[in-house]
């Protein structure tokens, strides 16, 4: 059967419960208020909770968001900055506009190298200086990043999630500091703004960009000030979309939005902007740019000392007429001028100065002492899936490619100390150090990060036993790779032209030679990584890199032949590092510790074929057919080749299968077959191959039912799916597996309306059973789909007034539908009073505790408000329980009893006492409701239920304060309209330990010493609970036990913690115990064995060994004797008994 909706029925929980679940999410139906008359009321109204629903906490929202962090790019930009450069900027109209004016967009744009970076974080800065985090201001940035192949920092959607996750944490700061007078638990879980919540939903799907962007629109809304800072928009991968969303902003004329986005002048950029009126553009030339790099030049030339004022002002000179606006072009000529050692080698590099980037780089590339190894290195640098840590960047040179067979690995060729990588690349490259963040938590391939941010290793380089500077290495400036790439490079002199191909196919043989000499080794375990540390990106990306190359060409083609022969150890070692079964992104987090993922006992005995498949190699596939393997052959969590290649929707590895004689219908694996793994991928493709192939559609899983039934439940292409299944002879009656129901019933639960037309005009049954629940059509009833419950109704009137076990569709409808689907069924003539069942009242009182809305139009259908109590109570008990007070005010309105017999959680007036609900409980009693009513099966009368509320351990939501102050206001309310201070009430404050409310109830005319079933009176009861406090405050207040009493607690309760020391406050006081009377039977009972001759000295009444298997009752011990109950003997006359 379809999963029952999401319904909580809590007792005494209305309209104030926090519940937690087997997930450690928080199911919270607070509603939150403010007293503040500001504007804030208004901002605060919006994010009420006015139903049921889930809190989940932050960090699993943020988690399943997945927001890349581009705050290295930002601090990297700050350590660059040069004090006062830029203040031109700051200090101009145009900044001053654009930060004061409400909607206003700003375009800063320059030349590669002119400083944009540097401007977009000082601005950042500024703005942050100006406001607190609890203001209603928030700044939010993100820098565009495309110096490698990771698109983490090079996408739209990257963006919009950052900003989102930025914006949500500065609303939180805000939303949390203006609840500091609420509890501590209600700042816990109102940490993210409600667009965020709704994006997150279950946190069972991919939001799309339009929802992002939709998202991000909502909490920018609120905030009365938002900026938002871009960088780099031309390094977007998919920049056209960037700049849509961006242009849309910009129309909208968002009052609240501040932003400003940076940008090379690319032709498609400069199209869509600057014909806009309303976005401003700044370009990074001309005197005042060129004043910030004079500024930057004085500084660097200050810091050499080696060099004279003339030879400072030679150079200053030089280079600030060639400059250009360019930042880069003059930081990169101060570092080759270090190099410089006399006089005469500053003058010759002066005269050579190369005119712009491009010379530049071609220049330091033809001078280099090893320009093969910067090859690879540039390379690595350029093409990588994400960025590399300095001891991995080291590692590549290791990989020998003169080899005349293929490339191998060569220790000898590894560096002394890897940071001599950096000296290789200076000029080209950049560190940056791992975020403050990550650094507490991260273990790195085995290496501990400590607090300073250093790496500390056991001797990975056998020379060096120093600590190495943790952090990722880059490509210093985007030009680097545009040069890398660029027509120019491929004429000049430095090295053959690179192309991403080409990149590709180096990387996928350098990992794929690593791994193979890692595959050399004797043994291989969690600390391989420590002496290799390359071998998590090898194992991780190397099926990335040769996918986006010629994977058929050597010398790749020669490596991946040998790692995928039989026995191949690297082929094991791989599948440990990387589970290509695991989703890939557990890519994402490279920095998180080697994890061995499977036994090699279980790697080996699945065939390289299998592995071969699931990542979709097919020209490798075809060889390892070519060479004898067996295509039946089984292994590995999909069973076979065929299934994990279907499921990860490799076409062509499938064909290839299938044309070598896979059988399309084996059973067995994950999916049970190639056919259910392929619709689980969601490859329809693959699936149509497969039923061309005569797969078979009829295979039936006892708990998930048919394929057919199992496609109905999904959401995405759903139609599609069921349509080509139908084709094929799927049989849409077929019966409902032991988890869900049929198709028909799936589809209607779901609410998709496509999907249900096609089956209903296949000939689903409407009226079949759903497992020992109720059918299709009640289900459809349970959404908010009205065009699903309109074509029910044209195609099963006579199935509207039948109830199954779940209910008449009016009831579910009433329960968990839409108001339209209810008003619709109203206008079919639905049977609005129908009884309750055994899982749903009336649809009345289902209604009634949702909203007016749905309670006024059944109520204007004639809708029974007395009908007897369903699973939840009348009506009116049901309204009284979820604290809607609106409903309790219509319902009485209209004459609902208010003293009807109590329901499963009581009376109305007792489930509104037990929630703390005083205004629904003062409109109760306002009506004459019953404060003595007999008590429901699942609570107490309506003072015991108040009590109850007022414990200070059942409801952390509530404050303390108001839980005292409500709960006495409600006891004290009742007690003025009759309520009964009996000894069961007295009992029930004794229990929760509140004596100002037995002060209160003994006021009111409560007798201490009244009693009442077990325990009897309210000191043997606080006695009971160990309460040492409670016992001594009743005491002193004129509470009495009697004997026949203490000695039921002497032998039941004594040995318990705290309770000897009570019994001996007992025997010490004159609470009516009668000591010599105690003491004939202390003799008694240790003549019979029952208690040791010392336990008087050392009020310790048990022998724990002889006793611990004795009940209340009489049974017999361990030892084989008769356990004797308190029972037994006469007890004298006690003033209690006398009364009583």
């Amino acid at each position: 059967m379809p999963p029952t909706p999401a319904v909580f029925i809590t007792p005494n929980a209305g309209g104030n419960a926090q519940i937690n679940n087997v997930n450690g999410d928080f199911i919270n139906t607070q509603n939150v208020y403010t007293v503040t008359p500001d504007r804030s009321e208004l901002f605060i109204s919006r994010f009420k909770v006015h139903h049921l629903s889930i809190t989940i906490p932050e960090e699993k929202i943020y988690q399943w968001l997945a927001a890349p962090d581009t705050s290295g790019n930002y601090n990297a930009a700050r350590e660059k900055h040069h004090e006062n450069t830029g203040a031109w900027f700051l200090e101009g109209d145009e900044f001053a506009r654009w930060k004061e004016t409400p909607g206003s967009a700003l375009w800063i744009n320059g030349t590669p190298g002119s400083g944009k970076t540097i401007i977009c974080s000082t601005v950042i800065e500024s703005v942050r200086q100006e406001y607190k985090p609890e203001s209603r201001a928030a700044c939010a940035y993100f820098f565009f990043d495309s110096r490698n192949a990771e698109t983490d920092q090079s996408l739209t959607e990257k963006m919009l999630r950052s900003l989102i996750r930025q914006l949500s944490h500065q609303w939180g700061l805000w939303y949390k500091s203006r609840q500091s007078d609420q509890s501590a638990t209600l700042q816990q879980q109102i940490g993210v703004p409600a667009a965020l919540m709704d994006l997150h939903g279950g946190g069972h799907e991919t939001p799309s960009t339009a929802a992002l962007q939709l998202t991000l629109q909502n909490i920018i809304a609120d905030f009365d000030r938002t900026y938002i800072v871009i960088d780099a928009l031309d390094e977007c991968l998919d920049r056209a979309k960037s700049m849509a969303w961006i242009g849309s902003l910009v129309r909208r004329n968002m009052s609240q939005l501040h932003i400003l986005f940076s940008s090379r002048r690319e032709q498609d950029i400069v199209q869509r902007f600057e014909p806009m009126e309303s976005v401003r553009g700044v370009s990074l030339a001309g005197a005042a740019t060129n004043a910030d790099i004079e500024r930057y030049v004085d500084d660097m030339l200050a810091t050499v000392a080696r060099w004279n004022a003339a030879t400072r002002a030679r150079i200053k000179i030089s280079l600030i007429e060639g400059v250009d606006g360019m930042f880069r072009w003059v930081a990169f000529q101060i570092a080759e001028l270090l190099k410089c050692l006399t006089p005469r080698a500053v003058d010759a590099q002066l005269r050579s100065l190369p005119k712009d980037l491009d010379g530049m780089y071609e220049r330091t590339l033809t001078r280099s002492a090893n320009p093969e190894q910067l090859k690879q290195l540039l390379i690595w640098l350029a093409f990588s899936v994400r960025h590399l840590l300095v001891e991995e960047l080291a590692e590549v040179i290791a990989i020998d490619f003169s080899l005349k067979d293929t490339p191998a690995y060569d220790p000898d060729l590894r560096y002394f100390c890897p940071t001599d990588v950096l000296d290789l690349c200076a000029g080209f490259v950049t560190c940056v150090p791992i975020s403050a963040e990550r650094r507490s938590s991260i273990e790195y391939q085995g290496a501990k990060i400590g607090s300073k941010g250093r790496v500390h290793r056991n001797d990975i380089y056998t020379h060096s036993r120093e600590a190495t500077d943790v952090g990722t290495v880059k490509l210093a400036h985007m030009s680097v790779k545009d040069f890398l790439v660029s027509d120019r490079i491929k004429d000049g002199a430095a090295f053959s032209g690179i192309n991403a191909i080409l990149a590709h196919n180096m990387i996928t043989a350098t990992c794929l030679a690593y791994l193979l000499h890692i595959g050399s080794r004797p043994s291989f375990d969690e600390a391989t990584s420590e002496h290799f540390p390359l071998v998590l990106y090898a194992a991780q990306n190397w099926p990335v890199h040769a996918g986006r190359g010629r994977n058929n060409e050597a010398p790749v083609w020669k490596l991946m032949i040998r790692m995928f022969s039989r026995g191949q150890s690297a082929l094991t070692y791989y599948i440990q590092l990387r589970d290509p079964h695991q989703d890939p992104c557990w890519d994402r987090f490279p920095r998180w510790g080697i994890k061995i993922s499977q036994t090699v006992e279980k790697i080996n005995g699945t065939p390289p074929l299998y592995y071969a498949s699931l990542l979709g190699m097919e020209e490798l596939v075809k060889e390892i057919l070519r060479c004898g393997e067996d295509v039946h052959a089984r292994g590995g969590p999909c069973d076979n080749a065929l299934q994990a290649a279907s499921y990860h929707g490799h076409e062509g590895v499938v064909r290839i299968l299938l044309e070598r004689g896979a059988y399309v219908n084996t059973h067995g694996g994950k999916y049970t077959n190639a056919l259910r793994a392929a619709f689980h991928g969601g490859h329809i493709n693959v699936a149509r191959l497969l039923l061309k192939r005569d797969a078979d559609v009829t295979v039936r899983e006892e708990r998930e039912g048919t394929l057919l039934q199992e496609v109905a439940r999904q959401d995405d292409f759903a139609t599609v799916q069921l349509q080509l299944l139908l084709e094929h002879g799927a049989d849409v009656n077929a019966p409902a597996g032991q988890y869900y129901g049929t198709a028909l019933q799936n589809a209607s639960w779901r609410g998709r309306y496509d999907p249900v037309r096609l089956l209903l005009e296949h000939g689903a049954d409407v009226n079949a059973p759903a497992g020992p629940e109720s059918t299709a059509l009640q289900w459809a009833f349970s959404g908010v789909n009205c065009n699903i419950a309109r074509l029910w109704l044209e195609l099963s009137m006579d199935d509207i007034i039948q109830a199954g076990v779940k209910g008449t569709p009016l009831q579910i409808a009433s329960k968990f539908g839409g108001i339209d689907i209810v008003r619709l069924l109203l206008e079919h003539h639905a049977y609005v009073n129908a009884p309750a069942g055994r899982y749903l009242g009336t649809a009345l009182q289902n209604a009634s505790g949702r909203h007016c809305d749905f309670v006024r139009l059944l109520i204007e259908h004639k809708a029974d408000v007395n009908a007897p109590a369903g699973p939840e109570g009348t009506a009116l008990q049901r309204a009284s329980s979820r604290g809607k007070i609106e409903i309790v005010r219509l319902l009485l309105g209209h004459h609902a009893d208010v003293n009807a017999p109590a329901g499963p959680e009581g009376t109305a007036l007792q489930v509104a006492s037990g929630n703390g609900d005083i205004d629904i409980v003062r409109l109760l009693l306002g009506h004459h409701a019953d404060v003595n009513a007999p008590a429901g099966p699942k609570g107490g009368t309506a003072l015991e239920a108040a009590i109850s509320w007022a414990d200070p351990g059942r409801h952390s939501v509530a404050s303390e304060l108001e839980r005292s102050l409500r709960g006495h206001a409600i006891i004290r309310l009742l007690l003025e309209h009759g309520g009964d201070a009996n000894a069961r009430v007295l009992q029930t404050a004794s229990y929760f330990g509140e004596y100002d409310i037995i002060r209160l109830l003994v006021e009111h005319g409560a007798d201490f010493n009244a009693l009442e079933g077990w325990p009897g009176t309210a000191l043997l009861r606080a006695s009971k609970m160990g309460d040492e406090d409670g016992v001594r405050w009743m005491l002193e207040h004129g509470a009495v036990m009697d004997s026949w009493v203490a000695e039921k607690f002497i032998f039941q309760e004594s040995k318990q913690k705290n309770h000897a020391q009570i019994l001996q406050l007992l025997l010490d006081s004159e609470a009516g115990v009668d000591g010599e009377w105690l003491n004939r039977k202390r003799a008694e009972w240790v003549r019979e064995g029952r208690l040791r001759a010392d336990a008087y000295d050392s009020i310790d009444f048990w022998d724990q060994d002889r006793w611990e298997d004795c009940d209340e009752g009489s049974e017999q011990s361990s030892d084989g004797e008769q356990c004797h109950t308190a029972y037994e003997g006469s007890a004298p006359a006690s003033p209690v008994q006398n009364t009583v």
